[in-house]
């Protein structure tokens, strides 16, 4: 199980690892990004989730857009991929 995760894992922790700093738009400065903490967000049913509903299980959540042709589907497709190599750990994220 810790290996099929971390081969999921791993490509999308690089992603953030080797991804620049972002940058203020008023000063240009550099700030670390962070991860974690306390969030509210609504679902695509219009349901209010807070980072509560997802105790004990590991989650993956992903920002598309209204209109994206190509981006968002070929995204979609990865994570699918790494949900199916995952069999019935994929229950857990």
């Amino acid at each position: 199980m810790t290996k099929r995760l971390a081969a999921v894992a791993a490509p999308l922790l690089a992603c953030v690892v080797l991804t620049e700093p972002a940058k203020t738009a008023e000063h240009g400065k550099s700030f670390p990004v962070r991860f974690g903490g306390p969030f509210e967000l609504i679902d695509h049913t219009g349901t209010t989730q807070t980072n509560a509903d997802f105790a004990g299980r590991f989650l993956l959540i992903y920002f598309g857009y209204i209109h994206c042709p190509d981006i968002c589907p070929h995204n979609l497709q990865i994570m699918t991929e790494a949900l199916e190599r995952l069999g019935e750990q994929a229950e857990r994220v």
